[in-house]
């Protein structure tokens, strides 16, 4: 499970409100996605298991909206607030360290059940982000901009 992390690290912010379901725990820098047909915010690790890794890469880039600024524990149906700017710069996390270059593009990590709600790792068929500064091999901290594909209309095929 993720905990709340502050992950806006600079420039516009463009933040709405989605409504979440009861049962649905959100923390603070989850990665909120809006599935097919579903009303509600979920984050990642909360859709539905596609089959397998890549598959579910790709569900999680297909349907990402932008980061959670708030939380949403189990039993509260007030909206969260949600960051959808294409301008803002975040300090997201990899999977496993890893050196980055400046526009490398980087997928939600996801194993064969399901997509994870904080991480990400290198990858550019189910892109959901973008490297603005360079870093190294060691940790796992990288600055990037979003590529929300929900937003975008870009659907992954």
């Amino acid at each position: 499970m993720s905990t709340s992390t502050e992950r806006y690290h600079s420039g516009p912010q463009c933040i709405i409100t989605l409504p979440v379901e009861s049962a649905t725990v959100v923390k603070k820098g989850d990665f909120i996605c809006m599935e097919a047909g579903n009303e509600y915010a979920v984050p990642a690790a909360s859709l539905a298991d596609a089959g397998d890794a890549a598959a579910n890469r790709e569900l999680g880039a297909d349907t990402l909206v932008g980061i959670a600024m708030g939380d949403s524990a189990a039993g509260e149906t007030e909206r969260i607030p949600v960051d959808i700017s294409l301008e803002s710069v975040f300090q997201l996390d990899l999977q496993a360290a890893a050196a980055l270059s400046f526009g490398d593009l980087l997928e939600i990590y996801a194993t064969t059940l399901a997509c994870d709600s904080q991480a990400l790792v290198a990858g550019s068929t189910s892109q959901v982000a973008v490297c603005v500064k360079e870093k190294s091999a060691t940790g796992t901290a990288c600055l990037c901009k979003l590529l929300p594909q929900k937003l975008l209309h870009s659907e992954q095929t």
